[in-house]
């Protein structure tokens, strides 16, 4: 079975809110006997607009942690597009990457490999991320 829509992605549209979330949607689809899933996270100007890089970003870091876990099943990636009124003008300007509000340089240092986090905000609230890009250092600052 194949599922064509989800929101599993975390933090780039309203589905999930982190990679746990993420593994275990995904675990639940396996439970039902889905073996592919195209992932499709929206676009759609000033509501969701999470830049190309920061999609593909987020896609390889579950897809390989979904393999470190021996979940079986595909991958893929896709999007779900709002059709409305000026789309064609917004898609150009996605094309050449929506700006999201800057990263803000905090004392605080990563977890994981010590270097200087930064904090960034989504629809989920505020977080911090590892200055250093090739590190995966995230810290949650919203309470659930």
């Amino acid at each position: 079975m194949t599922d064509i829509h989800c929101h599993v992605l975390p933090f780039v549209d309203d589905g999930s809110d982190s990679l746990e979330t993420s593994i275990s949607m995904l675990e639940e689809q396996i439970r039902q006997g889905v073996k592919n899933v195209i992932l499709t996270p929206h676009y759609r100007k000033g509501f969701y607009c999470a830049d190309n890089k920061e999609i593909v970003e987020s896609f390889n870091e579950l897809k390989a942690l979904a393999k470190q876990k021996g979940l079986d099943v595909n991958l893929y990636l896709g999007r779900e597009i709002s059709i409305y009124g000026n789309f064609e003008k917004d898609l150009e300007a996605a094309d050449k990457g929506m700006q999201r509000p800057a990263a803000k340089e905090t004392d605080e240092k990563c977890p994981v490999c010590g270097k200087m986090m930064l904090k960034k905000r989504s629809r989920f609230g505020e977080y911090l991320v590892c200055s250093d890009e090739t590190c995966k250092g995230k810290i949650n600052l919203t309470s659930t």
